[in-house]
């Protein structure tokens, strides 16, 4: 069984849709079974290049699998992503679980058809994650705004 915080399972939603996207969060009684084609192959075996133990898939992005990643050895959890099989593409995107879902929430209440509001909350943002996360959030943003208004 894999020991992951509580708190990962308490969140206000199970998914949100970010224009052609919708990250999905695995349930308690998903979460083992979840690993398999990240941490685990279909053998349960470890893949080769997986981070170590302390790194748990807690979710994905739907449209191509990118995997949302929690180190659960730190207090503040940590959250990173990649391009699926990509460890190259390996990064933090947020420096606590609160701070992703609560960017995640802000996404959620934004009219991302509109660009002078995709602009403030970028803005917001980038005032909040460090320089590196902040490609991943803009990445995102603009390609649902591109998706929507397409």
């Amino acid at each position: 069984m894999i020991n992951v915080p509580e708190k990962i399972f308490n969140r206000e939603f199970e998914e949100i849709d970010v224009g052609m996207s919708t990250l999905s969060f695995f349930k308690k009684e998903d979460l083992e079974k979840a690993q398999i084609g990240y941490k685990y192959d279909n053998k349960k075996d470890s893949i080769k290049n997986w981070k170590g133990e302390e790194f748990v898939v807690i979710g994905n992005d739907s449209a191509l699998g990118d995997p949302i990643i929690a180190k659960v050895d730190e207090e503040e959890i940590p959250i990173y992503s990649m391009f699926h099989d990509d460890w190259s593409s390996f990064e933090r995107v947020a420096e606590s679980f609160e701070q992703y879902m609560g960017i995640l929430e802000m996404i959620d209440k934004t009219d991302l058809h509109r660009r002078d509001k995709i602009i403030d909350l970028l803005d917001e943002i980038e005032e909040i994650v460090p320089e590196e996360s902040y490609y991943y959030w803009e990445d995102l943003i603009n390609s649902a705004h591109n998706y929507l208004t397409d």
